[in-house]
C-alpha cells in the first residue's frame, strides 16, 4: 500500500499512515491474529499487483513479466480457493481503476486487454500449480457438498449479527463481545464510532473533491467498495436472497461460505484505494490537516491491540474453556518427534483418528485448548496424511475397519499409524473409529506410546521411497 501512495505522489508521512491502516484496522488485525500463511500472503499480494499494474501500466512488456513473476512468488496466497477467487476479482478492480486513472476516463476495451494481459501471465507464470488445482477440481466437488457450504454460510452471518452495520466500522469479523479481547475492544460504543472515521473521509472527501478529473474515479471506486459492502454481508437482510441465488445458481461462488471474510478483504483493499485517491483529490488545507488529526487518531486506537500485547487474542468458550493459538509442548509430543525424526527410513505417517477439519483441537495446559495445523505431525522430518488431501486417502478413514484396506497402507509407503488420543473432534470425526478402538485393532502391530499417542509401525506389504541417479553407468 506504502508504494501505491508512493507512485501516486502522495507525501510521505500519509503514505505510512495509510499504509499503517491497511494492515491494524480490525478487520485486518482479526485477519491476521489466526496466523494462516494463506491470509498473510492475500493481504500482502493484493495491494502489491495493484501496484504493478498502476506502475507498468503503459509498459505492456514489463506489466507481463513482474505480474507474472509476482503472482507466482506469492503463489501461497492461491492455495485457499475462496482466497484465490478474491485475488482474481482485486485484479479485475486493480485494472479498472488504474486504467481510469491512467486513461483519465472509462474505455471498456482498454480495461478488456489490459486484464487480459495480466491474466495470461498469470496462468503461464502459474501453470505449475494450477493445473493440478484444475485436476482436483471433481476430487473437491465430490466431497464439498452444497448443503454443507449453506449451512456454513447461515452459521457465518448468524455469528456476525448485522454485518452490513459493522462493516462500516470494519468490526464485522472482530467477534462478539466477552469471546476475545478484540471483541471486547472493537464492540465498545466509543470503538463504533471511532470506527466510522475512515468511511467518513472518504464520503466528506468525494463532496470536497477539488480536482475535475478525479471526481468521477472517486465515484467509480466507491461503487466498487458499495459491492464489496453488499456480498461481505452475504445473505443478511438487505436482499440477503440475492446472494442466495448467487450461492445456489452461479458456479462455484458457493466457495465463498465465509463472505464477511473472504469480501471483507477485499472492502478493505478498496477502502484504502479510496483513502489514497481522496488525499489526491481534496486540496483544501484545512479539511485535510482535520481529516489527518482524525485519522491519525483512529490508527492510535486501533493499535491499542499491539500495544498491549493481544495480537493473537485467546478465545473464551466460557466452562468449555479458552481457545488459544499459543501451543506449549508436551515431554509426551517432544519424545515422540526425537522418535520419528531419528528414524532413517523414508516413509510416510497416517495420523488417527481423522478428524473433521485440517484445524485440530486438543488441551495444551489447565483450561485451555489448542486450536491450528497440528504442531506434532507437520514438525518431523515424515510425510503425513490426513482426510483432507483427498478422496482416496479419505477412504482409508471410512474403511479403517476392513481389514483388506490394511493392506493398501504399504502400497501408498504409509510406515506408521499415529494414534493422537488427545485430538477432540469439533468439527466431526472421519471414520467411526476412535483413538481407543483403533489402538484395539491395530494391538498386534509393534508400537511405541508416548503419553496419549501411540505410533503402529507397519512392514507388511511396505513400498520404500528409492532415490535413484538419473543417468546410470554400467561397468563391467
Amino acid at each position: 500500500m506504502y508504494l501505491i501512495s508512493v507512485e501516486l505522489g502522495i507525501k510521505p508521512y500519509l503514505c505510512g499512515l495509510i499504509s499503517l491502516f491497511y494492515v491494524i484496522n480490525p478487520f485486518s488485525i482479526h485477519f491476521l491474529s489466526s496466523l494462516n500463511q494463506w491470509n498473510v500472503f492475500s493481504l500482502a499480494l493484493i495491494p502489491i499487483l495493484f501496484w504493478i499494474v498502476l506502475r507498468y501500466y503503459h509498459d505492456n512488456l514489463k506489466l507481463f513479466l513482474y505480474f507474472g513473476s509476482f503472482s507466482a512468488l506469492f503463489s501461497f496466497a492461491y492455495t485457499n480457493h475462496p482466497l484465490n477467487a478474491t485475488i482474481n476479482i482485486s485484479t479485475i478492480f486493480a485494472v479498472y481503476i488504474a486504467s481510469y486513472y491512467r486513461k483519465k476516463s472509462f474505455f471498456f476495451s482498454e480495461i478488456v486487454k489490459k486484464y487480459l494481459l495480466v491474466f495470461s501471465a498469470f496462468l503461464l507464470f502459474n501453470c505449475w500449480w494450477l493445473l493440478n488445482m484444475f485436476k482436483g477440481v471433481h476430487t473437491a466437488l465430490s466431497v464439498y457438498k452444497s448443503d454443507l457450504a449453506t449451512d456454513w454460510l447461515f452459521s457465518t452471518i448468524s455469528t456476525v449479527g448485522n454485518p452490513l452495520a459493522k462493516s462500516l466500522s470494519l468490526t464485522h469479523i472482530a467477534g462478539p463481545e466477552g469471546e476475545s479481547f478484540l471483541g471486547d475492544y472493537f464492540n465498545t460504543p466509543f470503538a463504533f464510532f471511532a470506527g466510522l472515521i475512515p468511511i467518513s473521509l472518504v464520503v466528506f472527501g468525494i463532496f470536497f473533491s477539488r480536482k475535475e478529473s478525479l471526481n468521477k474515479l472517486l465515484i467509480h471506486i466507491a461503487i466498487l467498495m458499495l459491492l464489496a459492502i453488499f456480498l461481505l454481508k452475504g445473505s443478511a437482510p438487505p436482499f440477503g436472497s440475492i446472494y442466495l441465488f448467487l450461492f445456489k445458481n452461479v458456479p462455484f461462488f458457493n466457495i465463498f461460505k465465509t463472505p464477511v471474510e473472504k469480501f471483507g478483504l477485499l472492502y478493505t483493499f478498496l477502502l484504502s484505494i479510496l483513502l489514497i485517491f481522496t488525499l489526491l483529490a481534496v486540496k483544501d488545507p484545512a479539511h485535510s490537516r482535520i481529516g489527518v488529526i482524525a485519522f491519525t487518531g483512529y490508527l492510535l486506537f486501533c493499535m491499542g491491540p499491539l500495544l498491549m500485547g493481544e495480537m493473537i487474542p485467546e478465545i473464551s468458550f466460557g466452562n468449555a474453556g479458552t481457545l488459544s493459538r499459543k501451543y506449549k509442548e508436551k515431554p509426551s509430543y517432544t519424545s515422540f518427534r526425537r522418535h520419528i525424526n531419528n528414524e532413517r527410513l523414508e516413509y510416510k505417517i497416517l495420523s488417527l483418528p481423522g478428524m473433521g477439519n485440517y484445524q485440530i483441537l486438543f488441551d495444551t495446559s489447565q483450561g485451555k485448548k489448542y486450536s491450528g495445523i497440528d504442531p506434532l505431525l507437520h514438525n518431523t522430518n515424515k510425510g503425513i496424511l490426513t482426510p483432507h488431501f483427498d478422496s482416496e486417502i479419505k477412504a482409508f478413514y471410512d474403511y479403517m475397519h476392513n481389514k483388506t484396506t490394511h493392506n493398501l497402507f504399504g502400497s501408498f509407503n504409509i510406515g506408521k499409524l499415529v494414534i493422537n488420543g488427545d485430538l477432540q473432534p469439533w468439527y466431526g470425526r472421519v471414520g467411526t473409529s476412535n483413538a481407543r478402538e483403533l489402538r484395539s485393532q491395530y494391538k498386534n502391530l509393534p508400537s511405541k506410546n508416548f503419553g496419549n499417542i501411540s505410533a503402529h509401525t507397519l512392514s507388511k506389504n511396505f513400498v520404500p521411497v528409492v532415490h535413484t541417479a538419473q543417468n546410470i553407468i554400467l561397468c563391467k
